[in-house]
């Protein structure tokens, strides 16, 4: 029932996932996971305690209060059986450790092209609820400008090298841009409010749309790239759909002789 009336998807970031573990009260956890849900409802507050952060332009991240902690939160746009609007969590911080979080933010969302932000900002409302806008699966739009002369720069630093914007060369488990990211459910809710850190199970994390479109490719796929970006994990999933398939198709062929065992 806890997501019963639930519109949007809300997408939590690993980083969030070790916040919420540690913080100390019970009362705080419970108090996050509330206001999660009730985003998910489309519900947002009309005063004080949401704030649009950061003098730049694009103006994607927000921060809600709880307590004495700030959620860090932007809309992003996700590929399913159409394009939809999505609530992505990158973490729960304390005030002073925000502007960091934000100006990295900020450098990785100046790399989106102007017609993705734009699907991004876009907001609709039904009555007093924010609802995701969503788009037919053939209405493809590109995530990312041409990065061919963009240089490589260390995320510790400002997120500016000479006026450009940057693309992040921190390692993979600090890296934003590959940061895994889990879907809010009861189940998971659950797992947040047991105590547990993560380290005894493993959640199965959203795929991006690349690594979606990898699984479903229907012939063998090369991948490229360094590691923990996930190869391994991309193709374990490729032959578990692949399984999967011969499967049905069996069961199909002997559907016919049934009648005669």
């Amino acid at each position: 029932m806890l997501f019963k009336g639930a519109l949007w998807k809300v997408l939590f970031s690993n980083n969030f996932r070790k916040s919420f573990g540690k913080l100390k009260s019970s009362q705080t956890q419970k108090s996050v996971v509330n206001l999660l849900v009730t985003l998910s409802k489309g519900w947002r507050p009309k005063k004080l305690r949401v704030e649009t952060l950061s003098d730049n332009p694009v103006q994607l991240v927000k921060q809600y209060k709880v307590g004495r902690m700030y959620i860090i939160s932007s809309v992003d746009v996700a590929k399913y059986s159409c394009y939809t609007q999505v609530l992505k969590i990158w973490d729960i911080l304390p005030l002073e450790e925000i502007p960091k979080l934000v100006k990295s933010l900020d450098s990785i969302f100046s790399l989106y092209t102007d017609d993705y932000l734009n699907r991004c900002k876009l907001e609709h409302s039904e009555g007093d609820l924010v609802v995701p806008v969503t788009w037919r699966i053939d209405d493809e739009t590109v995530r990312y400008k041409n990065t061919n002369n963009l240089e490589l720069v260390d995320s510790s630093s400002d997120g500016v090298l000479d006026g450009r914007c940057y693309i992040e060369n921190s390692k993979v488990r600090d890296s934003l841009l590959l940061m895994k990211f889990y879907s809010l459910s009861a189940g998971l809710v659950n797992h947040l409010l047991s105590g547990s850190d993560g380290k005894e199970l493993d959640l199965p994390f959203e795929v991006t749309d690349k690594e979606s479109d990898i699984i479903l490719f229907p012939r063998s796929s090369l991948i490229l790239g360094r590691s923990g970006t996930g190869k391994t994990t991309v193709l374990t999933m490729k032959l578990f759909q692949k399984e999967q398939q011969t499967t049905f198709h069996l069961q199909d062929l002997w559907k016919p002789w049934e009648i005669f065992l």
